[in-house]
């Protein structure tokens, strides 16, 4: 998918609440259990209070 770089920053605001982080966990290891699909560390990361959202691919 092609990108372009702009100086419009947005702010995710998904991993504020913990009740929205538990569901979001939950949700993504219903669904792909085995990290078929995504990251493990990422899945595993989201139930975590100050998780570094860094990506190690970038």
């Amino acid at each position: 998918m092609p990108h372009k770089l702009s100086d419009i920053r947005l702010k995710h605001l998904g991993w504020v609440k913990e009740e929205d982080r538990m569901a979001k966990f939950k949700r993504y290891q219903g669904l792909d259990p085995d990290g078929t699909y995504g990251s493990t560390k990422h899945y595993l990361s989201i139930p975590n209070d100050a998780p570094n959202l860094r990506s190690e691919d970038h």
